[in-house]
């Protein structure tokens, strides 16, 4: 599990600092000893982030089965932005991803719904939407 992530998109929230807006960046070695991991962002510079500040996007099926059973419980407007996520997440493609991650930056509270703390994140077995495959066999 260690390498598995490299390169995947993240997005960084700051618990010492909870003013700071999200930033979205490349996972890069996690370190496990020191419970931290590399990360790239926009600007190219590299930085140490600790893990429980790294959060990834939960499994497409597990946003889907929380947006059915929790309609209720979720803000309207935090559930369409969970919707597009999930829709997007279905595309499956790297540009899709980034886009749901910008909804994400840009709607701060849907974040705890639609991700996963490094730390407790398990990879999803279910393989990318076949069409978005197709875009890196050109």
């Amino acid at each position: 599990m260690k390498d598995e992530l490299n390169g995947s998109l993240i997005i960084v929230i700051d618990r010492q600092n909870p003013g700071a807006a999200a930033r979205i960046g490349l996972m890069g070695e996690k370190n496990i000893d020191q419970n931290s991991a590399h990360v790239s962002f926009g600007d190219l510079h590299r930085e140490i982030v600790d893990v429980n500040d790294i959060r990834l996007l939960k499994d497409r099926s597990s946003l889907y089965r929380h947006l059915l059973s929790s309609t209720a419980d979720i803000d309207l407007g935090d559930f369409k932005t969970l919707f597009k996520i999930n829709m997007l997440q279905d595309r499956g493609d790297p540009a899709s991803i980034l886009e749901a991650y910008h909804l994400l930056k840009n709607n701060p509270s849907a974040i705890n719904s639609a991700t996963d703390i490094l730390s407790d994140f398990q990879r999803s077995k279910q393989p990318l939407n076949p069409e978005a495959l197709k875009v890196f066999s050109r």
